[in-house]
């Protein structure tokens, strides 16, 4: 079995720019190119949301085309959204031993950490389903719908 990890990042040139290369992981590969053909201003990669591309576009205007630049705004949401777990879990259950193993499983869960640390759609799709959920729970059902609509993107 081979274990997927990044390659060695690199600087190439190309077009007369210094371009990075490398260190990416899994589906990177797939939008961290997308990402910097919408920074050049070309439309690509319609088959997925634009949101959560939109946001590590944002990333790599603040902090550069590198690893932190990719990744910032997916992992700052995806660690965001597990705040709202112990929130809905309450709500549904009253029950503290209930909402404390719901949050200690997310937070333990590896592929959840994982998909939530990389350049890719889940990060940001999961905070705004799960901010979406608690607002309906707490029955503001218009700001729910808002939100619930954003993570679709």
């Amino acid at each position: 079995m081979i274990i997927n990890s990044p390659s060695p990042i690199v600087v190439v040139e190309q077009n007369g720019q210094k371009v990075l290369e490398g260190g990416l992981v899994f589906d990177e590969n797939h939008y961290v190119p997308a990402v910097r053909s919408i920074l050049k201003g070309e439309s690509v990669n319609h088959e997925h949301p634009p949101l959560s591309k939109l946001l590590i576009a944002l990333g790599m205007t603040i902090f550069g085309d590198n690893p932190l630049g990719w990744r910032f705004f997916p992992s700052l949401l995806s660690s965001a959204a597990v705040a709202f777990i112990p929130l809905i879990v309450w709500r549904l259950t009253q029950n503290r031993s209930h909402t404390f193993f719901t949050t200690f499983f997310l937070t333990t869960d590896v592929m959840f950490f994982n998909i939530g640390t990389i350049a890719m759609l889940d990060g940001p799709a999961f905070f705004f389903l799960f901010f979406g959920t608690y607002l309906y729970l707490e029955k503001k059902y218009i700001p729910a719908a808002a939100v619930l609509g954003v993570s679709l993107l």
